[in-house]
């Protein structure tokens, strides 16, 4: 025979559903977060991260310095020994 929860399951679901983490559903029921956690899995919910201590999630941003974007667009210096200048450099006899 199957084990009976012993939590309110349709207080949990709206707790899940609010977006609160399996550790904040557990204190609200008095269950333990690994009952929780295993009840949620038995009914196919995902779990939902706690929100970070600004209340936020962070934007993350890259900044690129200004000389790192004009550099990637110029063509690279003559001489540079780049397979191409060797394939067009007609200069060196050999005909």
């Amino acid at each position: 025979m199957p084990r009976q929860m012993t939590f309110d399951e349709e207080r949990a679901l709206t707790l899940h559903g609010e977006g609160k983490s399996d550790g904040e559903i557990a204190d609200a029921v008095g269950a333990s977060r690994t009952a929780i956690s295993s009840w949620r899995n038995r009914r196919g919910l995902a779990r939902n991260m706690p929100p970070l201590k600004s209340g936020t999630r962070p934007e993350v941003t890259v900044e690129i310095p200004p000389g790192l974007r004009s550099a990637a667009r110029r063509e690279p210096p003559s001489g540079s020994g780049g397979k191409d200048e060797a394939n067009t450099d007609n200069s060196s006899g050999g005909g």
